[in-house]
C-alpha cells in the first residue's frame, strides 16, 4: 500500500483570495497561519488596518482599495498548496507551492505536529479537522489543495504517500526452521514460533479517530479557537464515574480496588510499598515508550517484551523477544492500575494498546480470523495464532468506561472466535493427539489459554445483549458447567469443545488426561471467570457453585504442596510446571475473599511476597544509561521484563481488592 487518506471537499464560496485562510498545528499548541494570497508582508499597498484585519482573520474592507493597488495585486502569487509531512516521530515540514509543476517554498518544520488544519474563509468559516495520535502513527501528511479554486480539498493522510509504500512481508524465510521438529528447537533458540505461510499481515486492522468542527463566520477564525480544537484532538476530556463509587457497585468482579491516595483508606507501611512498586513499574514503561521511540503506524500502542542488558537496548529484533502483543495480560495491568489511580497519563496509555492490541496484533478477516498472533520482531509475525492474543477481556474495562462503538464492534465479532479453534489447533506443534479421535464439530481446546478468552468474549455479549447474546449465554453456561464436570477439572488443561453447543468431552489418547501448565492462569483466566461466575450464579447456581469449587481446588493444589496436590487430585503437579506462584497467588486471595480468612488471606501474601517473580529483594531502580555504551541516553532496569511487570501489576491490584485489610497482619 502505497498511500491511505481522508479527503474532505470545503466550499470557499468564491471568496476572494486574500480572504481565504489556512492553519496547521505545528508543535504543542504552535499554529501557522497564513492566506492564500498573503498581503502582511507586502512593500506597498495594504494599510496597517488591512494587514492586523487579514492576520486576525477578519474580512478585509476592498472598497477602500484604489486603481493602483488593485493592479498590483495581481503580480501577488496566490498559493494553492500546502503540505505538511510528519514521516518520523521526531519531526515535521511544511512546503506550499503556487501550482503543480512549480517549485515548493519551504515554510517551517519542528518536531511533533499535533494532526489539526483549518480551511476556510474569512466571510463563511470553514472546517477544523483533526487526527488522533498523528505524530504517533507516522508516516502521516496533511495536504491542502485546490486553494485558489471553489472547493478547496483537505486531505488527511492516515499513511503519508510522501514516505515509502507500506511492508506487510514477512521478514525472514524459513532457513534452518523447514520442520517442526526444527521450530520447536528455534523456540528454544530465539523464542519465537516460526512456521512457514503464517507471517501474514492479511486480516488485521487499524482504525484512525478524526474528529471535524465547522467553524462559521468570520469571528471563529481564530489561534485560540484552534488551540482549543487542537487541545480537544490531542487531549479530550473524559467523563469518569467516582472510582469509590465505582467499586462498590462490584463492577469488574472485584479484583480490583481504589488506591489509599484517592480514597480515605489508611494503608499499612506494606502496602504503601507496593504503591511505590506498581509507580514505579507504570513509569518506566512510560519513559520506555518515549527512550525507544515505540511509535509508527502498526507499532504505536505496543510495548517491547524482554531487555538485552548486553546491547543496552530491547531485544527488538529477537524472536519471541521484541513485540509484546498482549503476553501475560499487559493490557489487564494498564487498566487494572487506571482503576486503581485515576491517572489520565495511564489511561491514555492503556487506551493506546487497547487500541493497537485489539486491532493490529488481531485478525478481523480471512484464514485467521478470530485469532491473535503471539509476540514477535513483526506483531503478525509468529505463527502461533490464538484466541488468548485476541481476549476481549483485554477491551472491556475500556468499552464500559467509555462506550467506544469500534472496541464494542471488535469485542462483538470475536462472539464466535470459538469458530478460529474448530480451522486451526494453535496448540498442534506441542499437544499430541489423534484427529481420528476427534468427533465431529468438536475442536482439541486448552482450558487455561482458549476457555477464559472465550468466557469474557461470551460473557460480555451477554451483558452487552448483542445480536447473539442469548446464544453467547448458553455456551458460556454450558462450557463452565463442561469444566467443572471434569474429571479433573481444570488441572485437565486440554478438551474437546463442541464450538456450536459449547458441550465439553474429554480428551481421548495419546493426549494426556491431564496436565498442568504455569500458563493456565495467566492470561486473565481467574479475571474472566470471576466475573462470569458472578453472573452465571444469577441464573444457575448450581454450575456457578460447582465451578468455583473446581477452581478454589486448582487454587490450592498449585499454590500447596505435594500432599495437598495428591489430596485434591490423586497425582502431584510437577514441580517444572508450577512456576509463576506470585501470580497465582490471587487463586489463593479469591478463596480468602470467598471465605473471609485471614490465614488463607495471610497464605496469599506470602505467596505474593516470597516465591518468585518481583519481590523485595529486588532494588526496584532503574540505571541511568549514557552513550557512547549506548544509542541514547536513558533509563534501564536490566532485571526487569514486560512478563514480570504486568504479572506483578495484575496480581498486586487483584489480591489489594480481594484482601488488603489482612496486610496489616504481616
Amino acid at each position: 500500500m502505497k498511500s491511505l487518506g481522508l479527503a474532505v471537499t470545503i466550499p470557499l464560496y468564491k471568496a476572494a483570495l486574500y480572504d481565504r485562510h489556512i492553519m496547521l498545528g505545528g508543535s504543542d499548541l504552535g499554529i501557522l497561519h497564513e492566506q492564500v494570497m498573503g498581503l502582511t508582508g507586502l512593500w506597498k499597498g495594504p494599510s496597517d488596518e488591512d494587514r492586523t484585519n487579514q492576520a486576525k482573520g477578519a474580512p478585509l474592507d476592498a472598497s477602500k482599495w484604489d486603481e493602483t493597488f488593485w493592479r498590483r495585486l495581481e503580480g501577488v502569487p496566490s498559493w494553492s498548496e500546502y503540505s505538511l509531512k510528519q514521516l518520523s516521530s521526531d519531526g515535521f515540514e511544511i512546503k506550499k507551492r503556487t501550482k503543480s509543476g512549480y517549485n515548493s517554498v519551504k515554510v517551517a518544520a519542528g518536531s511533533r505536529a499535533t494532526g489539526v488544519a483549518y480551511l476556510g474563509s474569512a466571510h463563511h468559516g470553514g472546517l477544523a479537522a483533526g487526527m488522533c495520535d498523528f505524530w504517533e502513527r507516522y508516516p502521516t501528511q496533511i495536504d491542502l489543495n485546490d486553494l485558489v479554486n471553489e472547493d478547496g480539498e483537505m486531505v488527511m493522510w492516515m499513511y503519508a504517500p510522501s514516505a515509502e509504500p507500506m511492508e506487510t512481508s514477512p521478514y525472514r524465510d524459513k532457513t534452518g526452521l523447514e520442520t517442526y521438529e526444527k521450530q520447536s528447537e528455534g523456540v528454544l533458540t530465539t523464542y519465537e514460533d516460526y512456521e512457514e505461510g503464517f507471517s501474514s499481515a492479511e486480516g488485521i486492522a487499524r482504525t484512525n479517530q478524526f474528529v471535524l468542527e465547522p467553524f462559521h463566520g468570520s469571528k471563529s477564525i481564530s489561534k485560540a479557537n484552534l488551540a482549543g480544537f487542537i487541545q480537544e484532538v490531542r487531549s479530550p476530556p473524559r467523563i469518569l464515574v467516582d472510582l469509590t463509587y465505582m467499586h462498590s457497585t462490584g463492577v469488574f468482579g472485584g479484583y480490583w480496588v481504589p488506591s489509599y491516595k484517592i480514597t480515605d483508606w489508611e494503608p499499612s507501611s506494606i502496602e504503601i510499598s507496593i504503591e511505590k512498586n506498581l509507580e514505579f513499574l507504570f513509569n518506566f514503561y512510560l519513559k520506555q515508550i518515549e527512550q525507544n521511540r515505540w511509535y509508527g503506524f502498526w507499532d504505536y500502542g505496543d510495548i517491547q517484551h524482554t531487555y538485552d542488558p548486553y546491547r543496552h537496548e530491547w531485544r527488538y529484533d529477537v524472536g519471541g523477544f521484541a513485540w509484546d502483543n498482549s503476553e501475560l495480560s499487559t493490557d489487564l495491568w494498564l487498566w487494572l492500575y487506571f482503576l486503581h489511580t485515576g491517572r489520565a497519563d495511564v489511561f491514555k496509555m492503556a487506551e493506546a494498546m487497547t487500541r493497537h492490541t485489539g486491532e493490529v496484533d488481531v485478525y478481523h478477516s480471512g484464514r485467521f480470523k478470530g485469532f491473535g498472533t503471539r509476540h514477535g520482531v513483526l506483531h503478525y509475525a509468529d505463527s502461533s495464532k490464538q484466541v488468548r492474543v485476541s481476549n476481549v477481556l483485554y477491551r472491556r474495562i475500556y468499552y464500559y468506561l467509555t462506550g467506544d462503538e469500534r472496541v464494542g464492534d471488535l469485542m462483538e465479532e470475536l462472539e464466535i472466535s470459538q469458530n478460529a479453534i474448530l480451522t486451526l489447533d494453535s496448540h498442534r506443534k506441542v499437544q499430541a493427539k489423534d484427529p481420528k479421535m476427534i468427533p465431529s464439530g468438536f475442536a482439541m481446546t486448552n482450558i487455561g489459554l482458549d476457555c477464559g478468552a472465550l468466557a469474557a468474549a461470551w460473557l460480555t455479549g451477554w451483558e452487552r445483549r448483542t445480536q447473539h447474546w442469548e446464544t453467547c449465554k448458553e455456551l458460556l453456561i454450558r462450557m463452565t458447567n463442561g469444566i467443572a464436570s471434569l474429571k479433573h477439572g481444570l488441572a485437565t488443561n486440554s478438551i474437546l469443545l463442541n464450538v456450536k453447543t459449547g458441550e465439553i468431552q474429554e480428551v481421548s489418547p495419546p493426549t494426556p488426561e491431564y496436565n498442568i501448565s504455569h500458563l493456565s492462569m495467566l492470561f486473565g483466566f481467574p479475571e474472566a471467570f470471576s466475573e462470569s461466575i458472578d453472573a452465571i450464579a444469577d441464573v444457575d447456581k448450581l454450575t456457578a457453585d460447582k465451578f468455583r469449587l473446581e477452581y478454589f481446588k486448582y487454587g490450592k493444589a498449585y499454590t500447596g504442596d505435594k500432599a495437598i496436590q495428591i489430596k485434591e487430585f490423586g497425582f502431584e503437579f510437577p514441580a517444572d510446571r508450577t512456576s509463576w506462584k506470585q501470580s497465582h497467588s490471587t487463586l489463593t486471595a479469591d478463596i480468602a475473599a470467598y471465605e473471609e480468612s485471614k490465614d488463607i488471606a495471610l497464605a496469599a501474601w506470602n505467596q505474593f511476597f516470597h516465591t518468585d517473580g518481583l519481590n523485595s529483594d529486588i532494588d526496584w531502580e532503574a540505571k541511568n544509561i549514557y552513550p557512547p555504551e549506548c544509542f541514547v541516553e536513558g533509563e534501564e532496569a536490566a532485571w526487569l521484563s514486560t512478563n514480570h511487570a504486568a504479572r506483578y501489576g495484575v496480581s498486586a491490584i487483584h489480591n489489594l481488592g480481594r484482601i488488603r485489610q489482612f496486610l496489616k497482619f504481616l
